[in-house]
């Protein structure tokens, strides 16, 4: 078993761990979540498959910049089984499974896929701190003193990706294969991020991404009777959007929940409300993605053996 099965399996103990004893000093709070209207959870799972679905839309935006038009179900599909796959490896490991599927059955070299990786990446930090920024501002007289630093933060995290974005330099070959592929991914970036449509697309995606979270926090919030309102909802949404930088645990097990429960505060609600937010989210997605990733893990991996065989008969 290598470490990174050992990190993964430990992090999850410790937040079942956690869950238990959450629940066993809060059962009467989890009374609230137990009588749950029908209607309320499939809002929660038409927000959870939206979510999805755009991720899906940016992932196709990108591969067609390379030529490769992905039908719906693919690219719906990947970004479902990406997502399942971040639950299970660390470091956003569900994005290996979508460039091996890319690499085996539609040839997409991992060099275009990390050139689209890393602009979802610089895209999305820029998107969250563009929204994290605006409606910091438009809720500063709404929401705590500390508001004034958070928008601090958004602004210098703003302007470093700015910076990303207008001065890539191109840099030149080595010697190294090793170091040539990752100058290879950054020389690839300068060209992407010049086509100013496709990067205005990925960003209104990212957009839409970010009020659909603010939109289930909103709604989660509601569920636990303790209501916030939306402006606050999309600052914490931009903040657990950020928190990719740091997602070292499993679908950032953990890392989402604590964002959660320290900027709880932003929405005037209590760090225990915050709690039960993060765990009432953390489920429902997780049944979701887990029972949509599968399906399509599925449905993509027999498709991609139908073609291969095929092509392979053909060649024959």
């Amino acid at each position: 078993m290598n470490y990174k099965k050992i990190f993964s399996i430990t992090i999850n103990l410790a937040f079942v761990i956690f869950l238990i004893i959450f629940f066993k000093d809060n059962a009467s709070d989890f009374k609230k979540i137990i009588g749950i209207p029908v209607y309320y959870i499939a809002l929660m799972v038409v927000l959870v498959i939206l979510n999805i679905y755009i991720n899906g839309i940016k992932i196709n935006l990108l591969t067609k910049f390379y030529n490769l038009d992905l039908k719906t179900k693919q690219h719906f599909g990947l970004s479902a089984i990406t997502t399942m796959g971040n639950y299970i490896v660390p470091l956003r490991g569900g994005a290996y499974w979508r460039a091996r599927y890319l690499k085996k059955y539609h040839d997409f070299s991992y060099m275009k896929f990390m050139s689209t990786f890393s602009s979802t990446m610089i895209i999305t930090f820029f998107s969250s701190s563009l929204m994290g920024l605006i409606f910091t501002l438009l809720t500063y007289r709404t929401i705590n003193p500390f508001s004034s630093k958070l928008g601090l933060i958004f602004f210098i995290a703003l302007v470093l990706e700015i910076l990303i974005m207008l001065f890539s330099p191109r840099l030149k070959l080595t010697k190294s294969k090793i170091i040539n592929f990752g100058i290879n991914v950054i020389n690839e970036w300068r060209i992407i991020r010049k086509n100013y449509t496709l990067v205005t697309k990925l960003i209104l995606a990212d957009i839409v991404v970010i009020l659909l979270i603010a939109l289930r926090l909103v709604l989660t919030y509601y569920i636990i009777q303790s209501p916030i309102k939306l402006f606050p909802g999309v600052v914490i949404a931009t903040i657990t959007m950020l928190s990719i930088l740091i997602n070292i645990t499993p679908g950032g097990l953990g890392i989402k929940e604590t964002v959660i429960v320290l900027s709880t505060s932003l929405a005037g609600a209590t760090q225990k409300a915050g709690t039960l937010v993060a765990i009432l989210d953390r489920v429902i997605s997780v049944i979701i993605v887990f029972s949509i990733g599968i399906a399509f893990a599925y449905i993509l991996l027999k498709e991609g053996r139908k073609n291969v065989s095929k092509n392979t008969d053909i060649n024959h």
